[in-house]
């Protein structure tokens, strides 16, 4: 019996070590910095589309970054991080893509790209980066072959009332108040 079972996981470690693809193994971590902001409506502020890749070399990457449009505006196309060209050839037209070329980069806290926003209306937004599935120019292939397996942290993003109008709301607010006291004398 002890001999079947070491039989089976050698059978299943070599299955798993042959039959995979190169790409399963890595491991990326794609991340928004920073993760949460609180921001007044009517504000532009940016957002760092990062990505850890510490163990293989990446040869470019595609991504979707979704977020509500009742809340946030994307004011302008991204801008894609020093290390990368932009490529020209994403399917869905937004932009989010970028080519190592010539050399395949590897490291913590790459910058893929930033985003620049603005608040249109109180509320919470979330920041969600994915690739579609079945789009050839999303993920991110790697120099020794076959796609990476990604992780994806969302961010968020809190867009509060200015200050100041809250301000002017409540002072307005206490004056009809007052009238109203003086008028019942």
């Amino acid at each position: 019996m002890k001999t079947k079972m070491r039989f089976l996981r050698l059978a299943l470690f070599a299955w798993l070590t042959l039959c995979l693809p190169a790409g399963s193994w890595a491991a990326i971590t794609v991340y928004f910095s920073p993760q949460d902001p609180v921001v007044p409506v009517g504000e532009t502020f940016t957002v760092d589309l990062l990505a850890d890749m510490p163990t293989d070399t990446v040869l470019g990457w595609g991504l979707d970054v979704s977020f509500d449009p009742s809340v946030l505006s994307l004011v302008e196309p991204p801008a894609i991080g020093p290390l990368w060209t932009p490529a020209p050839f994403t399917m869905d037209g937004d932009g989010l893509a970028g080519l190592a070329f010539p050399l395949p980069i590897t490291g913590n806290n790459i910058l893929l790209a930033t985003l620049k926003f603005e608040a249109l209306d109180p509320g919470l937004s979330d920041l969600l980066a994915g690739a579609t599935l079945g789009d050839l120019t999303e993920g991110f292939p790697l120099a020794t072959g076959g796609f990476a397996q990604v992780n994806y942290t969302a961010g968020s993003v809190n867009a509060v009332p200015v200050p100041g109008a809250l301000l002017l709301f409540g002072s307005g607010l206490a004056g009809l108040l007052g009238l109203r006291k003086r008028s019942r004398k």
